[in-house]
């Protein structure tokens, strides 16, 4: 099988004939599809664009391993977000600390 990456959203679209113009994913244009490259490359086939110009198993294969993260779960996010908010207020909280004892050393109170 043979595929065109979509520029816009990244997905893969199956060639199953000349008339592939639109992305599945997203609906837009691609705008590397067989009849704008079949005017610039007069006498070439489709099977010519697929080998030149489309994606193959292999490589579909890695690109799908390229893209694929790993996801961090929403409450693993929270809850680093918490700690770097307690972690901030810890070090405000020794921050003040230190003024108001230099001011208490000042002003004698």
């Amino acid at each position: 099988m043979y595929y065109l990456k979509c520029e816009h959203c990244g997905h893969l679209n199956e060639v199953k004939s000349e008339y592939l113009v639109f992305c599945a994913g997203c609906s837009k244009k691609i705008e590397n599809n067989f009849a704008s490259w079949s005017r610039k490359n007069a006498g070439k086939t489709l099977e010519d664009f697929k080998k030149l110009v489309c994606i193959n198993d292999e490589q579909a294969a890695l690109l799908e391993k390229e893209t694929t993260r790993k996801k961090i779960p929403l409450g693993i996010k929270i809850l680093a977000g918490y700690m770097a908010a307690l972690a901030i207020l810890l070090a405000l909280l020794m921050l003040a600390d230190d003024i108001f004892s230099g001011l208490r050393n000042i002003f004698h109170f």
